[in-house]
């Protein structure tokens, strides 16, 4: 037994690991999630509010329209913060894109980037985006929200 076996061994296991801190058909991660960033998601998330990477992201995108995907841009514990980005399709035509960068540490959500395609603007798709932005800007204490918003109304 190595080193690193023995410590492992001295750790709790991680609720979930590996497979809900993985890829999926709706869900990527640009750098795959390692152990350290799982038990950090674990106790920032699941033990606090009951979400997986997934569920975090489903929360974001709130009622959105659309089949939605998700990606994982950046996880970072020690800054305690993550990159996503979400989009909402039609078949093969986007709807909705979303970029969001969030900072627990400084209680902070920058929605980078909200764009809804021409043909599906009026139906209140930033709308339905921006509650569920809201709603998890709340439930994580975060005090401060910033949009940037491409031609998409008021």
């Amino acid at each position: 037994m190595s080193w690193d076996d023995l410590n492992k061994s001295l750790l709790p296991e991680i609720p979930g690991w590996p497979e809900r801190y993985r890829s999926n058909s709706r869900l990527t991660f640009a750098r795959e999630m390692s152990e350290g960033d799982a038990r950090w998601w674990h106790s920032t998330f699941v033990e606090t509010h009951g979400l997986y990477p997934e569920d975090v992201a489903e929360k974001l995108a709130g009622a959105a329209p659309g089949d939605q995907a998700f990606r994982y841009d950046l996880i970072e514990p020690l800054d305690q913060s993550f990159m996503l980005s979400m989009e909402g399709k039609e078949g093969n035509r986007q709807i909705w894109f979303q970029a969001n960068e969030v900072r627990l540490k400084d209680h902070f959500v920058y929605a980078d980037r909200m764009d809804v395609e021409a043909e599906f603007r009026g139906q209140q798709t930033a709308q339905k985006l921006m509650s569920g932005i809201a709603d998890f800007a709340l439930m994580m204490d975060c005090r401060r929200i910033e949009l940037v918003a491409q031609d998409i109304g008021g």
